[in-house]
């Protein structure tokens, strides 16, 4: 379950399913640099202690165990070596829990709206770049 954790979340991640889309993996890539972004540097109103934050992983891994087992009990032949079915779109009602676990109250960067801003413009418009470029 762990060896599959970057091949899940960053090789087989599917968030366009056009057929013979090339530009693929970048797209993924730049999902997962937003996503990352977001978690780490928005800062959240909601306080919670460190326990509650441990709290929340702890309820991730067990999501994240619970499908695997899930999928390899229904979906995968008797003793093999690797879960078959499993795909992101399973794991995405844990995904909100991720930004509440890396937030912190005490972040200071100067100008950050602009910073988050620029960001955010960036990431969307290399997303919307890509499928103008792949089809025309």
């Amino acid at each position: 379950m762990i060896v599959s954790i970057p091949n899940l979340f960053l090789l087989k991640a599917n968030f366009f399913h056009y057929t013979g889309y090339k530009g693929i993996k970048l797209v993924n890539f730049l999902y997962l640099v937003f996503f990352i972004g977001f978690s780490l540097f928005y800062k959240i109103d909601i306080e919670l202690r460190k326990k509650e934050k441990y709290l929340l992983g702890l309820i991730c891994i067990i999501c994240y165990i619970g499908i695997n087992v899930i999928f390899y009990l229904t979906w995968s032949p008797v003793g093999s070596d690797s879960i078959l079915g499993v795909q992101l779109r399973y794991f995405l009602p844990v995904v909100p829990l991720i930004p509440l676990i890396f937030s912190s109250k005490y972040k200071k960067i100067e100008n950050k709206e602009i910073y988050i801003i620029t960001f955010i413009i960036i990431c969307l418009t290399g997303l919307a770049m890509l499928p103008i470029t792949h089809f025309y």
